[in-house]
């Protein structure tokens, strides 16, 4: 999917704004961000009303209750504390990491989510056999149920046609099967129908079914046998298999190591399409791998992945916009990292907002900085639980907040960051008794969600 522009962008000042009201409830209805950011809140609120009173003006604070300034702040009793020191990291792209569960792979960002591969034919409709209009639909309703987890839905609809329809509903009943929990034999289902429809020569199945041998879904992993059936796949011009032939040529996964020939894989995937074989190429000529490095062209195949949605890309490209050794482009770097923000890619929002706090643009704006960590504290992000706890802290960005600042560093010591500790400790130091059970009360009940 593509992401949606930058949140960070300004409105025009020509546009009528919508009013206060419609922005929260718009929000809140769709932003699940939102959602999570003012049930804390109104937690936090609930505990301090119980402890303390309804105090004047309470029905006015609700109104306003996610707005910033309306947080009622704990007594400004913590010193200004020094400014947060985490970085924007000098790292440049990898290549685009393997599905999840892929062994031994080393030197590549965090797994990429498997829907990725499940699902990316099947939004451009390039269905291997030739189908009626109503068999069309009926495919990507069962799609769109597995995509929204109506995994078992999804079966019960395809069943009836599964021995009969031809390869393309025998792989669309495989990859139903892939997360229908109601049936204990669900993986070896899916192999089995997976096998079925790459052996009726359906290329998006034989890329599939080698993705089952390399992760070992539903059979015994086996590198070799996932190779075979990518390089069946890549003859017929699937460019994920030629991906995946390049990464096990590249890291040499029951093969001897090769380069070469990944540069080859990645470039045929790249030409045909395939977002993150057009990552890797343009990873390729900015390291210089095979090929001498052209900073231009590492530009155009990382930009043609990160405008098919690619959230690696994005965050990649946004990296090497702000790391240009001839002028950061801060423009692009906004604009794409954005984008993979957008998308939910945590590193993204923390790089954001070191941007922000650091000033890397030429202006420091901590209430922008603060408003990043919180989406990647939001997202279970220990660092950015940390950063926005000192802000809360010190007061910068943010109100100054000791009991906020607590709740903020007990969820980064819970997700094991270890600099919360000695923060966490100075800091009680300097609240109160009831502050303490406030904070105590409100950082147990989210620890207790699995916040």
């Amino acid at each position: 999917m593509m992401g949606t522009s930058p949140i960070i962008l300004q409105r025009s000042s020509d546009t009528k704004a919508p009013g206060f009201f419609q922005i929260v409830s718009s929000l809140y209805r769709t932003d699940p961000i939102w959602q999570s950011a003012l049930d804390m809140v109104v937690i936090g609120l609930v505990v301090r009303l119980l402890a303390n009173g309804v105090p004047p003006l309470f029905y006015n604070i609700l109104t306003v209750i996610h707005n910033d300034s309306a947080i009622s702040p704990s007594p400004a009793n913590v010193p200004a504390t020094a400014q947060p020191t985490a970085s924007i990291p000098a790292s440049v792209p990898n290549f685009a990491p393997p599905p999840t569960g892929a062994a031994n792979i080393k030197e590549v960002p965090d797994a990429i989510p498997e829907k990725h591969h499940m699902f990316g034919f099947v939004e451009k409709k390039d269905w291997h056999g030739k189908l009626t209009p109503e068999q069309e639909k009926l495919l990507l309703e069962t799609y769109n149920d597995v995509e929204h987890n109506q995994c078992h839905e999804a079966v019960l609809k395809l069943t009836p046609l599964v021995k009969t329809g031809g390869s393309d509903f025998e792989m669309a009943f495989a990859i139903a099967q892939t997360c229908n929990d109601s049936d204990p034999n669900h993986k070896e289902q899916a192999f089995y129908w997976q096998n079925q429809a790459a052996m009726h020569g359906n290329p998006y199945a034989q890329y599939q079914l080698g993705m089952y041998y390399r992760l070992g879904f539903g059979v015994e992993a086996d590198i070799y046998k996932a190779r075979q059936w990518y390089e069946k796949s890549a003859l017929g011009k699937i460019g994920a298999a030629d991906n995946e032939l390049g990464r096990i040529y590249q890291f040499g996964n029951g093969v001897p190591k090769n380069l070469k020939k990944a540069a080859a894989y990645y470039m045929e995937g790249a030409e045909r399409g395939d977002s993150w074989s057009q990552l890797n190429t343009g990873v390729m000529y900015f390291k210089g791998i095979t090929v001498p490095k052209n900073y231009n062209n590492a530009i155009v195949w990382m930009e043609k992945a990160a405008q098919q949605g690619n959230e690696e890309a994005q965050l990649d490209i946004a990296i090497v916009y702000l790391t240009n050794s001839n002028g950061a482009q801060y423009d692009k770097f906004l604009e794409w990292a954005g984008k993979a923000a957008d998308q939910g890619d945590v590193k993204a929002m923390t790089i954001l907002a070191d941007y922000y706090r650091k000033g890397t643009g030429g202006k420091i704006d901590n209430a922008q900085a603060a408003m990043w960590y919180r989406r990647a504290a939001l997202k279970k992000n220990a660092e950015a639980q940390f950063m926005l706890a000192r802000m809360y802290a010190a007061g910068t960005g943010v109100p100054q907040d000791n009991i906020q600042a607590y709740v903020y560093y007990s969820l980064a010591q819970e997700g094991g960051f270890g600099q919360a500790n000695s923060e966490l400790n100075n800091l009680q130091t300097h609240m109160t008794t009831s502050q303490l059970e406030h904070a105590k009360s409100l950082t147990n009940a989210l620890i207790a969600k699995h916040f």
